[in-house]
């Protein structure tokens, strides 16, 4: 929501006064530069004037100088605290900035101004919805249909938060609610799909997405949560063809601009050279790398652009390859032989895995420094001679899905407790004090070595991993390294949103990594009992 008052300034004399509304003037004609040359000679007159405050904050946000944008609208409200418009505005940087938890606070601060503002309402609701704090989002959806907000978007928004809480009977009525005013409601019906996914109705899930597509045959969300569903399903061929529509939501990150080349279409590589490009995170560019062993057979030369933290261990797994920065594609292209053809990484699923089939009994591809990884274990076992070193990883960082795929450490108590097992923390992120505290707390030993970053230095983390001789995790890039080192490895699957595609809907193994066991979550069920599961499995295999 972006506002600028039709107000006229207050304070200060005509003739001066008359410059700040010749600035709202232009502001208003999008002349920005004339704008922020008449708003700056009139705060030289007046300083301190808080509709020309406001101004200068709205005008460097046009002009993309977000950060300044902020800091002088902050000054503004502080100035003037029931100029509810310059809150809104700076909201709305905030927004631009993705500082979600400031402009809920900002909106909030706009509301007490503006009480019962439907708008306020529903974009508090997206705030908290972003941050993952699902229930207060219903909270001010809620509130915002009440008010009268778009019922439409508003109910549509409602079951997407509903869903991610598990509250399947208000998701139903909301999307009902939605589709009654508006039948060919795409997001609706997809929705309607996710939620008879998590019921089960495995049946009905993909008819409410075709659904969808049949209104609005062009609805990128609805064909990428179709490609989700068909892949999940194993139906390669339709869902590889599908899977592209990600490349045109806001989030995608693409690279189909940065190469000047044809896509390869899976015709011969003989003679020829392959640029690959990585795509996503590290966990699904190591997922996705397990098709590259089979076009460095095929291809003359084969050209990996991948994030820079993948580099070493790219470069280590196919040293015949050329391995450079994604993102550098003047470098990229430099490489002699010049590459023939491109593709993504996703791009090659739809020519090397058509089916089940089609995927490879492999090991693992990726190695480890070696060195490092023995230089490790020996450090770790001093500690714990004559014991197992089990590294584990309980969290997960998705944006959209960490609360449904972590867990806490409370949960993995009778795993803990078990004997002649030294575990070792795999957990990215600043856990120092969490894993002191199950020390104190149950007298749980778990190393935890601050000498490795996996968020700074994957190398390291992979010779950590390499070091372990059994791997327990729920569903992060932890399990995509181990797994890629071929390492035995037990996944915490959940039963909701957290259940990515490519862990498919029930095997208990996984053909993209033979080493991986999966472990899933059934609906309600909490998580302490699939880490159970793991304890009396592997007691069995004893």
């Amino acid at each position: 929501m972006n506002r600028f008052s039709n107000a006229p300034p207050s304070g200060s004399n005509s003739a001066v006064l008359a410059v700040l509304i010749e600035a709202m003037r232009l502001e208003k004609e999008g002349r920005y530069e004339d704008s922020l040359a008449r708003c700056q000679a009139f705060l030289k007159l007046s300083p301190r004037h808080p509709d020309a405050m406001h101004l200068l904050g709205v005008l460097a946000m046009h002009q993309g100088r977000l950060d300044e944008a902020a800091d002088t609208l902050r000054k503004t409200v502080k100035l003037s605290p029931k100029l509810a418009d310059a809150y809104i505005n700076l909201a709305h940087v905030y927004s631009l900035q993705q500082r979600w938890r400031e402009r809920a606070d900002t909106l909030k601060a706009a509301l007490t101004l503006l009480p019962g503002h439907p708008q306020i309402l529903s974009d508090i609701g997206k705030c908290y919805e972003y941050l993952s704090r699902w229930s207060e989002a219903a909270d001010f959806y809620q509130k915002a249909l009440a008010a009268g907000a778009d019922p439409v978007g508003t109910w549509v928004n409602l079951s997407a938060v509903l869903l991610r809480i598990g509250r399947y009977d208000e998701t139903e009525a909301a999307i009902a609610s939605a589709l009654a005013r508006d039948p060919g409601n795409a997001m609706a019906h997809v929705n309607r799909a996710v939620l008879r996914d998590l019921q089960g109705d495995l049946d009905a899930a993909l008819p409410a997405i075709d659904a969808a597509i049949a209104a609005h045959p062009d609805h990128v969300d609805a064909h990428y949560h179709r490609a989700l569903a068909l892949l999940a399903r194993g139906r390669f061929k339709e869902g590889w063809e599908e899977f592209d529509w990600r490349f045109k939501r806001p989030a995608g990150q693409t690279h189909h601009a940065s190469y000047p080349l044809p896509y390869w279409q899976g015709e011969s590589l003989a003679g020829r050279s392959l640029l690959i490009w990585t795509e996503q995170g590290p966990g699904d560019e190591i997922l996705l790398g397990t098709m590259i062993p089979d076009v460095i057979g095929q291809a003359d030369h084969v050209v990996i652009a991948c994030t820079p933290r993948l580099i070493p261990l790219f470069a280590r797994a196919f040293p015949t390859a050329s391995v450079v920065s994604l993102g550098a594609a003047d470098a990229a292209m430099a490489i002699t032989p010049r590459p023939d053809v491109q593709a993504s990484l996703s791009h090659l699923g739809r020519y090397l895995r058509p089916s089940f089939e089609s995927f490879p009994t492999q090991a693992g591809y990726l190695k480890a420094d070696s060195a490092r990884a023995a230089a490790l274990r020996e450090r770790y076992l001093s500690r714990a001679a004559g014991k197992r070193l089990v590294g584990i990883s309980w969290r997960s960082a998705a944006v959209l899905a960490s609360g449904e795929k972590s867990t806490e450490l409370r949960d993995w108590h009778k795993l803990l407790k078990q004997p002649n097992v030294q575990f070792v923390s795999l957990q990215y992120g600043d856990v120092k004090s969490e894993v002191a505290r199950a020390a104190k707390d149950s007298g749980i030993d778990i190393i935890h070595d601050s000498s490795i970053d996996p968020l700074k230095d994957l190398d390291a983390f992979t010779a950590q991993v390499a070091a372990m001789d059994d791997v327990i995790s729920v569903s992060n890039t932890t399990v995509h390294v181990a797994g890629g080192l071929g390492k035995p490895v037990s996944v915490l699957v959940p039963a909701s949103y957290g259940r990515i595609w490519y862990w498919f809907l029930d095997r208990t193994d996984s053909p993209w990594y033979p080493s991986l066991r999966l472990f899933r979550q059934g609906r309600g069920q909490p998580w302490s009992e699939v880490v159970d599961a793991v304890v009396d499995q592997t007691a069995r295999a004893t």
